[in-house]
């Protein structure tokens, strides 16, 4: 078969899976999943033993460690912050002395402490229910900020559009987890919104805020530098500068010790990845699901050259793009979706911020099947993935594979569409035929 021939098959496959795409499907599938999601949890957390749910988890896990650093604020302990052995005391204490075997680190930055520490004064449950409510709101808000730059989307009716995020197990285990990529995707949408808007200034110092989990704003400066935005740069660097100092006085040099000690330990690195990472959705974390160990040396090398391939071409693109809005949307976008397969620590419910690419991709080019495709993939591949790795993860030989993240693969399908919608000669690219999904 020639090339020629298998390219027009593989046409006429993916246009037969497009069609399958329909409004009605998007309309009524996400309800069936949300119920399923909510149900799941909500029935964990009703047979369970508050401030622990049924499988012995305390609610809203990785809030307990953040209410754990504002506890040690509030009682003046910021130098122990990433002394485990007192995060344990803490921690112990903050669960009622129940499950004393059990332990969530806290690594983020010590300013985060702060922000939890009113969360912290109030009783676990109470402190992880307004967390919940308070995530639900925020993702509302983050959703009605990004509302208007997708325009070609509005047919669809933003009531629609939100069940499908908060049908989607980024967003569901988000929740349930206690986690804070809402307020990450929050500080990523003021930020395009700010630089829409040329207020590059205060933009770049809204994304400074990003350093609270760096992980998610990998490639925001480089874009920054790259569009040469230097009062946008400038912001950023500044606040930057200015939390990374305070953070270095708050903590003092036996703290700082002991946090590049926690940090760059093997055994933390292998905990994360022994019971977390088939949580992890990047490109480390499918290449060490296909290939073994995260720290073998052919890991590093697969995950090295991939994270090369990716880069080159997000610079090479961000260079050669420089004016209009819809150019920014665009590369804006790639910044995320990229920095998020590159980045080491990439988890389920960061997911949450890759929303914001989605929509934006999607509403340039909404009749591509390509884009569709490639969400709908990824939104039934992050929904398997806790069946997939309860019934394969752990089995012998070839079949913990099937546990791999392989939204990855999506999601990469998604960053490759993108660069097809970068304009070249000043043409922008269109689309496809219309969707069935009208």
């Amino acid at each position: 078969m020639t090339t020629g021939a298998i390219g027009k098959r593989l046409d006429r496959l993916v246009v037969a899976a497009d069609a399958r795409l329909t409004l009605r499907r998007a309309q009524v599938y996400p309800i069936f999943m949300l119920a399923v999601g909510a149900g799941f949890y909500l029935g964990a957390l009703a047979l369970g033993h508050p401030p622990f749910d049924v499988f012995g988890h305390p609610i809203a896990i990785d809030l307990s460690n953040r209410l754990t650093a504002g506890t040690m604020v509030l009682h003046g302990d910021v130098g122990g912050l990433y002394d485990v052995k007192r995060q344990v005391e803490v921690q112990r204490a903050l669960l009622g002395g129940q499950h004393p075997e059990f332990l969530d680190v806290y690594i983020s930055p010590p300013f985060v402490a702060y922000v939890y520490a009113p969360l912290a004064a109030l009783p676990y449950e109470v402190a992880a229910a307004l967390w919940t409510m308070l995530t639900i709101g925020l993702l509302i808000v983050d959703l009605r900020l990004l509302w208007p730059l997708v325009a070609n989307l509005h047919r669809y009716r933003f009531r629609a559009v939100l069940l499908i995020v908060f049908s989607s197990w980024p967003v569901i285990e988000l929740l349930a987890d206690g986690q804070d990529a809402a307020v990450s995707l929050l500080v990523l949408l003021g930020g395009l919104h700010l630089l829409r808007a040329r207020r590059d200034l205060t933009a770049g110092a809204l994304l400074g805020l990003g350093a609270f989990k760096p992980q998610l704003f990998l490639l925001i400066p480089l874009l920054l530098l790259l569009q040469r935005r230097w009062r946008a740069l400038t912001g950023w660097l500044a606040v930057s500068m200015v939390l990374l100092a305070a953070s270095a006085l708050l903590l003092g040099p036996a703290g700082i010790h002991s946090y590049v000690v926690l940090i760059t330990s093997t055994t933390f690195r292998q905990a994360i990845f022994a019971t977390l990472g088939w949580k992890m959705q990047s490109v480390l974390a499918f290449v060490s699901a296909l290939v073994g160990s995260p720290s073998g040396l052919a890991v590093t090398a697969i995950w090295a050259g991939v994270d090369a391939v990716l880069l080159v071409a997000f610079v090479r693109t961000a260079r050669r793009v420089r004016e209009g809005v819809h150019e920014l949307e665009l590369l804006y976008a790639l910044a995320v979706l990229t920095g998020a397969m590159v980045s080491p620590y990439f988890f389920m419910y960061d997911c949450v911020i890759l929303v914001l690419p989605a929509l934006l991709l999607l509403n340039h080019a909404p009749s591509r099947p390509a884009s569709r495709l490639s969400l709908a993939a990824a939104y039934i591949l992050t929904w398997t993935a806790p069946l997939r790795y309860l019934v394969f993860g752990r089995l012998p030989g070839p079949l913990p594979i099937v546990a791999a993240p392989w939204a990855v693969v999506a999601l990469l399908a998604l960053l490759w569409s993108g660069y097809q919608l970068i304009p070249r000669n000043g043409t922008r690219v269109g689309g496809a035929p219309a969707s069935s999904l009208e």
